[in-house]
């Protein structure tokens, strides 16, 4: 599993919070139930963030939950 996720904090189209994803787990990724509580408790923290957001940004999360 990848150790960083890179977020792009932005807004869509009709101005509502959208996050831009890149180092996912790829097709067929193989995840045991600790890590997918890692990676479901890193992807709330950057809803969270991109909820929060006032301008585009691009922040780096590591999958242990802290920022980069």
């Amino acid at each position: 599993m990848p150790r960083v996720i890179t977020a792009t904090l932005t807004q869509c189209a009709k101005g509502k919070p959208l996050a831009v994803l890149e180092n996912l787990p790829g097709d067929r990724a193989e995840l045991r139930p600790t890590e997918l509580r890692r990676l479901a408790r890193l992807l709330n923290t950057i809803a969270i963030d991109a909820e929060l957001a006032t301008h585009k940004t691009t922040l780096r999360y590591e999958l242990d939950g802290a920022k980069a």
